[in-house]
């Protein structure tokens, strides 16, 4: 099917972009929820001009919404195809459009014949305020809030979808690590969502949910993409029903560059705010700057230290390579926490290996999946592990990740869990 893009009002200077297409014999318009510049638009690619003659903003937000449109181009095929296979034929107009509308709202399915328990509880509770009674009244808000309440209760009881988020670069790039975690993943009955992109690091860009303040979504341009050997594409695809709910801030930061429970807030001083007042937005929380090693090319936090419960897991190496990190440690007392040291089994003179790094782990349910090597001494790693099992007291699932460890990152690095998803409740991000 050839699905034309133009401009709904060309002469203003922005637009919303519509979809032609034929569509059950007729000739069909859709609007595809993404308004444009129309100065920029280059009406023969059907795209947005990108030109280095831009400046640097201007670019990325071309680059940004020229992406947006492959993904709502992309989507209407989805749809078609969802509902075709759902139904058993191919779907009307009215059932596609109505199959729109549920994408674009974030919904788990086009259709709603074959939604799981979970995803008709997630609706129910979405939509229960404004439902009405058979008079067509709406309901009393304590009639709903109860209804909520008792929904949830029964979702809880179950397994939630879309757990785990990877971009389609891991799977590309690092194909073993992705067999091994895929294995896994099914073995623990959870979901994976896989987000399109050319990044593999999906922690840096995606949303950080804040407990007790919601999502929040920094810019993702780190100052280490100016070295070659550390660029990576800044084009990235964060799903719509998680964007449009965050809080957004003109911040640089890395998902990698802070860790945050519902108590502190742990910041790496390589991603300061560009104003000092920014930080109000940790309201009620203690928040603590935290040096890093310059050897640390990324700057990022979730290598070095951890927050569990109230527990403040930290590598060895964290005495050795941040003078003051025994006043951190002592600060970190202080709030509440209890500082527990992991040893490591990193590679000495490889400073830009994640090899040896045990508390880049990620945690589903009542495991934590933790990177382990065939690379490092075997000795030292099991050590690492049987006190990191012993500090998180779960089950720990060694997955191999000398792929991406070798680039500096491993599982909390290529993976993003949803916060309404299946978390241990004793999980910081």
């Amino acid at each position: 099917m050839n699905i034309s893009l133009q401009l709904a009002r060309p002469n203003s200077l922005e637009t919303a972009v519509i979809a032609q297409f034929k569509f059950d014999g007729k000739k069909r318009r859709l609007g595809l929820d993404v308004t444009v510049p129309s100065e920029r638009w280059n009406k023969g690619k059907q795209r947005l001009k990108v030109l280095g003659s831009m400046h640097v903003n201007d670019r990325k937000d071309c680059e940004v919404l020229n992406t947006l449109l492959e993904a709502r181009e992309a989507l209407i095929h989805d749809v078609i195809h969802e509902l075709t296979m759902d139904l058993g034929k191919a779907p009307g107009w009215d059932q596609f459009k109505e199959g729109w509308k549920r994408k674009l709202k974030g919904r788990d399915r086009a259709s709603v014949f074959h939604l799981s328990f979970n995803q008709m509880v997630d609706e129910f509770i979405e939509e229960a305020p404004n439902r009405t009674n058979g008079k067509g009244q709406r309901l009393h808000q304590s009639v709903a809030s109860e209804k909520i309440e008792m929904n949830q209760e029964s979702k809880e009881m179950l397994d939630k979808a879309s757990v785990i988020f990877v971009c389609q670069a891991l799977i590309d790039r690092f194909p073993a690590l992705w067999g091994a975690l895929k294995n896994e993943i099914k073995r623990l009955n959870v979901e994976c969502e896989v987000i399109p992109g050319e990044n593999p690091w999906i922690r840096d860009y995606m949303p950080v949910d804040i407990p007790d303040l919601g999502l929040f979504q920094f810019r993702y341009a780190p100052k280490y993409h100016a070295d070659p050997q550390y660029r990576e594409s800044e084009v990235v695809f964060v799903p719509e029903h998680l964007s449009r709910d965050c809080i957004k801030l003109n911040w640089v930061m890395d998902g990698g560059g802070l860790l945050v429970d519902d108590r502190v807030v742990l910041l790496s001083s390589k991603f300061p705010p560009p104003d000092p007042s920014m930080l109000d937005v940790f309201q009620g929380k203690h928040v603590l700057t935290i040096p890093v090693s310059s050897n640390e090319f990324t700057g990022h936090l979730d290598g070095l230290c951890r927050l569990y419960g109230r527990k403040f897991l930290y590598h060895d190496y964290a005495k050795v390579d941040i003078s003051n990190w025994q006043e951190i440690s002592d600060k970190m007392t202080k709030w509440g926490y209890e500082p527990i040291e992991i040893p490591s089994a990193v590679i000495e003179g490889q400073d830009d290996s994640a090899q040896g790094v045990y508390l880049n782990y990620v945690i589903v349910g009542e495991k934590a999946l933790v990177p382990v090597s065939d690379e490092v001494d075997t000795a030292q790693q099991r050590r690492a592990l049987v006190a990191l099992q012993k500090a998180l007291e779960l089950e720990l699932v060694e997955i191999p990740a000398d792929e991406c460890a070798r680039e500096g990152g491993a599982l909390h690095c290529v993976m993003w869990v949803n916060p309404r998803g299946t978390l241990n409740p004793k999980t910081s991000v």
